[in-house]
């Protein structure tokens, strides 16, 4: 990892599956020196933050988790930030596209 102040930080997350964003730390070449998952959707109060910050010095989390920490976050933590690529996109549109017209239909038939 090319910041040295992420060598001891703590990764935490709210994810139904944190298995997958542990898994995600290790591609980069990311070894928290602790991993801690709290449930989905989670809410954080700022106390927990802190005190994971008072003991780790920098924390890394997932995008989700970084918004859902809201707009006075405190500085020392830092988040994944990951995309989707796709082998054949052309493919995929033509599975997902008819489905999608079938919801907005559905959708618009509801409005009305």
């Amino acid at each position: 990892m090319a910041d040295p102040g992420l060598i001891s930080a703590a990764a935490f997350c709210g994810l139904a599956n944190p298995a997958s964003f542990w898994s995600s730390l290790r591609e980069i070449g990311l070894s928290p020196a602790d991993r801690i998952a709290f449930p989905d959707h989670m809410r954080y109060d700022r106390d927990t933050i802190a005190r994971l910050l008072a003991l780790h010095g920098a924390l890394v989390t997932t995008e989700k988790d970084w918004i859902n920490l809201g707009s006075g976050a405190p500085a020392g933590i830092f988040w994944l930030k990951i995309q989707v690529e796709m082998d054949d996109e052309e493919a995929f549109l033509r599975v997902v596209a008819p489905r999608g017209a079938e919801l907005r239909q559905n959708l618009e038939t509801r409005i009305e």
